[in-house]
């Protein structure tokens, strides 16, 4: 198996000389590392895609992973006057929570068997494996190692997959909500379960229709509809602007196509079930998230494919 090892610096860790946390915290990723993580466009000044990292108490923690490209761009911004060059995985509360990231601790991560995911963990100076890895990795690097491999191994040895919760933090959604174009708002598909964290954020986790849903714990009793269906021949993407927080009924509805969504953000139903009082009282009822961007706004070319292909097929006597 190979592995992404690093050794976290006093800068990446946010200490301004011994003081801590007074700097932005990331993984400076080295050029010749480039290949193990997913890949970014030189088309767009500072792409932004998302790394998920799995830590060994079964969080999946999405990471923003930020190329710095303005050398790519300098010629054709005005407002760019440095030809920075660099790539960084952004750290977070979360994830150096579960690390227990700090200077001088080895980031470790390496990919899993969906290649969505970095299974990820780290050593510090308190490990027994610390020595060794000081003194045979002295740079970051891509490697094969047994004893990293040992290490891998007892950490996610109890891990199971029912185990996972995915965390998705605030510096994520400000990052898609304006509206830079980057590689996410137009390549990047995301998890089952980022979809539906996403598009529960982008309504506050009710309903978009009754605005309002069961809440219990960290239980949501809402779904994520697609609005492009992801059955064939559609294959429609798991991105927020393809989604809306429906209750069950709603969005067994939404997909029989007994109402959609017109240009103007409005809910239109059926001519036929307008009268019926159950769907009929959101007739012209205005559809808005609550963040900013086309990260998160209903797509209008994906609104547009469900009025032409979905709307009314419920309808067999047509």
């Amino acid at each position: 198996m190979e592995f992404f090892i690093k050794k976290l610096k006093s800068n990446e860790s946010g200490y301004s000389g011994n003081i801590p946390n007074r700097r932005g915290k990331f993984i400076l990723i080295p050029k010749d590392c480039y290949e193990f993580f997913p890949q970014h466009s030189a088309k767009f000044h500072n792409d932004i895609t998302l790394v998920n990292l799995i830590t060994p108490q079964g969080n999946i923690i999405s990471r923003k992973y930020d190329w710095h490209n303005a050398k790519y761009h300098i010629n054709s911004r005005e407002d760019l006057n440095r030809d920075h060059d660099e790539k960084r995985l952004y750290r977070s509360k979360s994830l150096d929570k579960d690390l227990d990231l700090d200077r001088d601790v080895f980031f470790i991560c390496c990919k899993s068997d969906d290649s969505e995911e970095y299974k990820s963990f780290s050593v510090t100076d308190l490990d027994e494996n610390y020595v060794y890895l000081n003194e045979k990795f002295k740079k970051p690097q891509i490697v094969k190692d047994k004893v990293i491999d040992k290490i891998f191994n007892t950490k996610f040895e109890s891990l199971k997959s029912f185990d996972k919760r995915v965390i998705i933090e605030e510096d994520i959604i400000e990052s898609f909500s304006d509206e830079r174009p980057s590689t996410a708002k137009v390549d990047l598909i995301l998890s089952e379960a980022q979809f539906r964290e996403l598009v529960m954020k982008a309504y506050g986790s009710k309903c978009c229709l009754r605005e309002e849903s069961i809440v219990y714990g960290d239980k949501i009793i809402l779904e994520a509809a697609h609005i492009k269906p992801k059955r064939e021949p559609h294959y429609g993407p798991n991105i927020p602007s393809n989604g809306l927080a429906l209750s069950i009924d709603l969005h067994r509805m939404f997909d029989e196509g007994m109402w959609t969504i017109s240009e103007e953000m409005k809910v239109l139903v059926h001519p036929k079930l307008q009268d019926q009082h159950l769907l009929g009282i959101y007739q012209n009822k205005s559809i808005s998230p609550l963040i900013p961007g086309s990260f998160y706004q209903p797509d209008p070319e994906f609104l547009e494919f469900h009025r032409n292909s979905e709307f009314g097929k419920f309808d067999k006597t047509k």
